[in-house]
């Protein structure tokens, strides 16, 4: 029944649904405590992945009820429950709340790394990230071998999400041998495939990781960036400009008026930091992003506006 119910969310129902959903997975909540103690891992990580789907957060004391359990659990959880369970955490912005939850946790992600699908390692990847944890103790080495052994049969989002989640809980480890290898023959095969938030969460991870592109892997993502500039969200025009500046890649001529144009048309949605972004982005000095007229103009003026913010 809370299937049912977080399906109907899923397919974009109307608010009214959305309430009738949240006061049903209350109730369901309600009922599923009475018998925690009998639940497994998959259980314990549905129930959670309702929550954040939703945006129904447990209270505090149903959490660290639900902590408990899940922690009892983890031991034989299967990847797929890990990570989902990584996931919801990341998505209720809710970080582990006791040390032994961490470590058990820890050691889930460390299985769930090891033996996961690509769909497993990716979202855990990506929920690690979120959630701003660490990777010592073995899991960025765990990490960057599950990439190497996935990234093969990932997706867009999977590729993207794994690159991200990586450059932010790498902090300047390398891309180097055959993770570097697979992860670009990866964008190579999916970038045409990735959202607009794909792209620019692609462009982020190599540019935050100091990671060089190929060449081949440049041709892929300058098409997608150029599908970006055009189409992007104020996030993704400033995330795309910033990162490809800080990579050194020059604009072509067809991509630089699509970056003027992009500017233009989303400066005054931009928050300061995206405004901040682009002024990075234009004053690098690298062949291409250069801003004259309106658009140098309009820039100059959201500058004063992000200051003032």
């Amino acid at each position: 029944m809370a299937r049912l119910h977080l399906d109907c969310v899923q397919h974009g129902g109307p608010q009214a649904q959305l309430a009738a959903n949240r006061a049903a997975f209350r109730r369901l909540v309600q009922l599923a405590f009475l018998r925690l103690e009998a639940f497994k891992a998959w259980p314990c990580a549905q129930y959670l992945w309702a929550s954040a789907k939703l945006q129904e957060p447990l209270s505090p004391g149903q959490l660290r009820a639900w902590e408990q359990q899940a922690q009892a659990q983890l031991q034989d959880a299967k990847p797929q429950h890990t990570s989902t369970i990584i996931v919801a955490l990341a998505t209720l912005g809710q970080p582990p709340s006791s040390g032994a939850f961490m470590s058990a946790l820890r050691q889930g992600l460390l299985r769930a790394l090891q033996q996961g699908e690509p769909q497993a390692v990716a979202n855990s990847l990506w929920g690690w990230a979120k959630l701003g944890m660490s990777v010592e103790g073995g899991l960025a080495e765990a990490a960057a071998a599950a990439v190497q052994r996935t990234a093969g049969g990932m997706n867009p989002q999977e590729v993207s999400n794994s690159l991200w989640g990586w450059a932010k809980l790498g902090q300047g480890l390398p891309l180097g041998g055959g993770l570097a290898e697979a992860a670009a023959a990866a964008v190579q095969r999916t970038a045409d495939g990735m959202t607009l938030l794909g792209v620019s969460n692609t462009i982020h991870a190599f540019a935050r990781g100091g990671w060089q592109l190929d060449d081949a892997t440049e041709v892929a993502l300058q098409a997608a960036l150029l599908r970006a500039l055009e189409r992007g969200r104020p996030q993704h025009v400033a995330n795309c400009l910033w990162g490809w500046s800080k990579l050194h890649v020059p604009l072509g001529s067809s991509l630089q008026g699509a970056a003027v144009a992009a500017v233009l048309r989303t400066l005054p949605q931009m928050k300061a930091v995206e405004v901040y972004q682009i002024e990075l982005a234009f004053s690098s000095g690298v062949p291409g992003f250069q801003l004259s007229g309106d658009a140098a103009a309009a820039l100059a003026a959201a500058l004063e506006g992000a200051k003032e913010a």
